[in-house]
C-alpha cells in the first residue's frame, strides 16, 4: 500500500483534473455546436459533456449509441485503450528505489490520459458527419 501512496501523488490527480476539465469543456463546444438534427439537442450535449471520462465512446454517446458510431468508438479503443493501460502501469513499474524515474511517471500518465481524451474528440470526426 506504501508504494501505490508513493506513486499515485496530488499531481498526478490535479494533471488529471486538468485533462478532463480541458476535454469536458471542448465536448461540451463540439456538441453544443452541432446541428440540431430532431433529438433533444440539450439533452444530447449534456449526455456527451458528462460522457467525457468515457474518451473514445464519447462520439458514440452524442449520437444515441448508434450502431455505426459505437463500431467507430471500438474501433480507436484499440489504440486508446492500450495507450491509456500503459499510462496507468507504468504508475506501478518498480524501476528503482529512487525518485529519479517520477517525472517519467508522469509522463506516461498525461499521455495515457490524454490519448484516450483525444480519442472522444477524433470519435467526433465520425459521429457528427
Amino acid at each position: 500500500m506504501k508504494y501505490l501512496k508513493n506513486n499515485l501523488s496530488a499531481v498526478h490527480l490535479a494533471l488529471f483534473a486538468i485533462l478532463l476539465i480541458a476535454f469536458t469543456i471542448l465536448t461540451y463546444c463540439i456538441t453544443d455546436a452541432g446541428v440540431d438534427d430532431g433529438f433533444d439537442h440539450d439533452a444530447r450535449v449534456w449526455q456527451s459533456t458528462l460522457g467525457t471520462v468515457a474518451g473514445p465512446f464519447t462520439g458514440a454517446l452524442s449520437r444515441g449509441l448508434q450502431a455505426c458510431c459505437l463500431q467507430f468508438s471500438l474501433t480507436l479503443t484499440i489504440v486508446c485503450g492500450p495507450a491509456l493501460l500503459v499510462g496507468i502501469l507504468m504508475q506501478f513499474v518498480n524501476f528503482s528505489a529512487q525518485n529519479d524515474y517520477r517525472p517519467l511517471r508522469l509522463v506516461f500518465w498525461v499521455a495515457g490520459w490524454l490519448i484516450w481524451f483525444a480519442g472522444g474528440i477524433v470519435s467526433f470526426a465520425h459521429a457528427l458527419s
